[in-house]
């Protein structure tokens, strides 16, 4: 679904966030990237969206190069990608239900489906009760879930999430963990950008772990190497000699 191939980013100042990147996701996937801060993990997430191009490289997203497409061409692509961002980027003037509602009405859903859609949405993240509330009123774990209410409002195959732990206790972190859990499960390829791995059992999810803009792990089934042992070496039948 995801494909990163030698996938270079550098910036104007000639900083290199992103090193030759190969990487591949697969559809319905939950996959970790993990590093420390400046390792490159926003940058994956704006060149997915088409918000920055890389240096080098390519990247398709269901088949399709997305590098060079022009604007109007990108409008498809990210209502295929719902995105999570660090600092959330709720509008403040507009309540829980109106951010929500804004993001259906912009991907054209039909009016008089947007209100059943942000009643469910909201059920499902959790804050029901929350929705004539402004940004302002909520708590920090309130405005992850909403955020998130609102980037998989419109249905997206695909959902990147920017460090969605990051300003958040340790319980609060956990259930937004078991909430971005529970979407993966509905069907939709969960991306987590994050460096909180506490709370994340590695060994049962696919992990990217950058270091400087270089991959250093890749856990995906395809890139296991199968070692031959001996025992698994190919046996040859060979004739006694005679004494």
């Amino acid at each position: 679904m995801v494909i990163f191939s030698s996938v270079t980013k550098i910036f104007p100042n000639g900083d290199e966030v992103l090193s030759k990147l190969d990487f591949h996701i697969t559809a319905g996937q939950m996959v970790i990237i993990t590093g420390k801060s400046g390792s490159g993990k926003t940058t994956i997430g704006r060149l997915l969206i088409g918000d920055l191009q890389p240096t080098e490289g390519s990247i398709s997203v269901d088949g399709e190069n997305i590098v060079g497409a022009k604007q109007k061409d990108l409008i498809p692509l990210r209502r295929k990608i719902g995105t999570v961002f660090q600092d959330y980027k709720i509008i403040p003037d507009k309540t829980t239900y109106e951010n929500i509602a804004l993001n259906l009405e912009v991907a054209s859903f039909p009016k008089d489906e947007i209100n059943d859609k942000v009643e469910k949405i909201l059920e499902i993240v959790g804050i029901p009760s929350k929705k004539h509330l402004f940004p302002s009123q909520l708590s920090g774990g309130e405005l992850q879930r909403a955020s998130l209410a609102r980037a998989v409002a419109t249905e997206p195959h695909i959902l990147f999430a920017d460090e969605p732990t990051g300003n958040l206790d340790k319980v609060t972190s956990k259930e937004i963990f078991e909430l971005l859990k529970k979407i993966n499960k509905a069907g939709t390829t969960v991306i987590i950008a994050t460096h909180n791995q506490d709370l994340l059992d590695l060994g049962k999810l696919h992990h990217i772990s950058l270091d400087k803009g270089k991959i250093v792990k890749d856990t995906h089934p395809s890139k296991k190497k199968s070692v031959k042992t001996k025992d698994s070496q190919p046996k040859t039948a060979t004739k006694k000699k005679k004494k």
